[in-house]
């Protein structure tokens, strides 16, 4: 409903994901040590109720299997079981739909592109977020922020910085927010962020198959 909405008022519907996901609250109902009482409680309880190799529960057996699974929604994080419950869904449906959908380049012989936007958009995948995630990563290790981790070296963090440039799906997205209309620029931005993609995707394998560990 909020997203047909926002699709009539003009506003583009995905912001009303954005909006509805800060509505999700990510705390749980009840903390670790409470939920660790209450789960030896039902596990002493179903104990006592003896073993029922029967098809047909107890009622005792019943009430504490409902317990167990009201206790098990309260101490999960609303936010982060939704998450779970639709990374499938996101990985494996919504995001190759969408970058079928959207990644096609009309390729013609009277074809159009601005190579300067390629060749920036290019660059800014792969320079860009060489220099973000490597400098932040390395800057909250130096500020006791972070620690890296056992069997880690900072050749691992330049490869896997470099991996997050293949981030093609939101990349033509934005751009075909910031283009609208406009193809030329359109199937540019398109062919750079493919050709950046590709060029990270390429190196930071190569970076990580070398200078990591077995």
């Amino acid at each position: 409903i909020i997203w047909i909405l926002f699709l009539k008022s003009g506003i583009h519907p995905t912001i009303a994901g954005v909006l509805l996901a800060f509505t999700i609250p990510i705390r749980q109902k009840i903390d670790v040590s409470f939920f660790i009482d209450k789960l030896s409680f039902i596990s002493t309880s179903l104990t006592k109720s003896g073993k029922n190799n029967q098809q047909i529960l107890t009622n005792d057996q019943i009430e504490q299997i409902d317990n167990l699974e009201y206790l098990i929604d309260d101490f999960h994080s609303p936010l982060q079981h939704l998450e779970h419950k639709l990374h499938s869904w996101v990985a494996y449906f919504i995001m190759p739909v969408f970058a079928l959908a959207n990644a096609g380049i009309a390729f013609k012989s009277n074809m159009v592109i601005d190579v300067p936007l390629i060749v920036n958009i290019s660059i800014a995948l792969f320079i860009g977020k060489l220099i973000g995630v490597s400098f932040f990563s390395f800057l909250a290790l130096k500020l006791k922020l972070a620690e890296l981790p056992e069997g880690i070296n900072y050749w691992q963090i330049i490869g896997v910085a470099i991996l997050a440039g293949v981030g093609f799906t939101m990349s033509i997205f934005i751009a075909n927010l910031a283009f609208i209309e406009n193809f030329i620029y359109i199937d540019s931005a398109k062919i750079g962020i493919l050709i950046g993609s590709l060029i990270s995707g390429i190196v930071g394998a190569l970076i990580l198959k070398f200078c990591g560990n077995k």
